[in-house]
């Protein structure tokens, strides 16, 4: 069973047992953290940091950065980055007419009242491949964090 729902204090099973792992794609930063044993500790990168920024640069070829590496590329070349994009998460064009130009990024002609989607050298970009960045370096935390010998700062 994939998924088992009990009431509060009502679990069968302890909880001991378990190793749980979220990932929050939040706006400004995004986090992964593992539950287990009764604990709860925030994966960290290699520089020792538990926050990657939810930033996504871009060139011609593809993705080129995310987290504090695309945080670093704003100052040379703020068209090709990507920041606070859950905000358009569920959003339509016409949603963000009222925004136009205001926006650190345009919105792709194409998008015709549908899915926002970012024009971003280059590329027509989904608010859901861009967090889909965001999201793979996090996915990839705790394989790494169980590779090594202590996760803890």
């Amino acid at each position: 069973m994939l998924l088992d729902i009990h009431e509060p204090g009502e679990t069968p099973l302890p909880h001991e047992s378990v190793t749980a792992v979220g990932i929050d794609l939040g706006t400004t930063n995004s986090v992964v953290a593992i539950a287990q044993s009764g604990s709860v500790e925030a994966i960290r990168d290699l520089c020792g940091q538990a926050l990657l920024p939810s930033v996504v640069a871009y060139d011609e070829d593809g993705v080129r950065a995310v987290g504090t590496e695309a945080v670093a590329v704003l100052a040379e070349d703020p068209d090709a980055v990507v920041s606070s994009v859950k905000r358009l998460m569920g959003r339509g064009s016409e949603d963000l007419k009222s925004l136009a130009g205001t926006l650190p990024f345009s919105i792709d002609s194409d998008s015709d009242g549908g899915m926002v989607r970012l024009g971003v050298k280059g590329h027509g970009l989904s608010p859901i491949q861009i967090s889909a960045e965001i999201c793979a370096p996090c996915a990839s935390a705790p394989k790494r964090a169980s590779a090594t010998p202590s996760s803890a700062p």
